[in-house]
């Protein structure tokens, strides 16, 4: 009874193109809070979100100088979020291909001492021979 709804839950959402695969194995890493916060700029983010407020406009405001001064400063603020999501995503992502170098060096440093202990043995048993 219990497992039925799960089980319609998942036709319908395979049916309906909401393939979601979860529990796939990666080989990303999560980032402890401090490194994450380095990456993102967070300390940055968080002073300007704090420190730098646009002034709401009411509704009787007919001064159209500071609604197109605020709105500048609106489109600045914006591009400078902008910045730094791109440079957060570009740390992200240089992160995880350096993840993806290092497991792959670690599995050809596995194969290189698996060759290299073949050989020793290859060596060892050819000279004991003689």
């Amino acid at each position: 009874m219990f497992l039925i709804k799960p089980i319609i839950a998942s036709i319908y959402i395979k049916e309906n193109n909401f393939d979601l695969e979860r529990g796939k194995p990666s080989n990303a890493k999560h980032l402890n809070m401090e490194t994450l916060k380095q990456v993102t700029d967070y300390e940055n983010i968080k002073y300007e979100m704090t420190h730098e407020q646009i002034q709401p406009i009411t509704e009787n405001t007919k001064n159209t100088s500071l609604i197109l001064a605020q709105n500048k400063e609106l489109i600045e603020y914006t591009n400078k979020l902008k910045l730094q999501l791109a440079k957060s995503y570009a740390a992200i992502k240089q992160s995880e291909n350096m993840q993806k170098e290092n497991v792959n060096l670690k599995k050809e440093i596995i194969k290189l001492k698996v060759e290299n202990h073949r050989l020793k043995n290859y060596i060892a048993k050819t000279f004991t021979l003689c």
